[in-house]
């Protein structure tokens, strides 16, 4: 299995447009010297929506935790 690493913006349009033309995943995966996996998570992302970009609100996002302050002396 190829080494760790993260498919930079110009690498995941090359993968969508290979995916586009019925290139296999496990080709794509090859070209790119990255694992399935990889590959299969962004065909997964593309198809639900149209978008191959990794967008910061796509995580979880933090609740913020409301905390009222009294003072002892009151």
């Amino acid at each position: 299995m190829p080494p760790r690493r993260k498919l930079n913006e110009f690498e995941r349009g090359r993968a969508v447009a290979w995916f586009q033309d019925c290139v296999p995943k496990r080709e794509v995966a090859r070209r790119l010297h990255v694992s399935i996996s990889v590959i299969v998570r962004l065909m997964q992302r593309f198809t639900a929506t149209g978008r191959f970009r990794k967008d910061a609100d796509l995580g979880d996002q933090r609740r913020q935790l409301h905390v009222k302050i009294v003072s002892l002396n009151d």
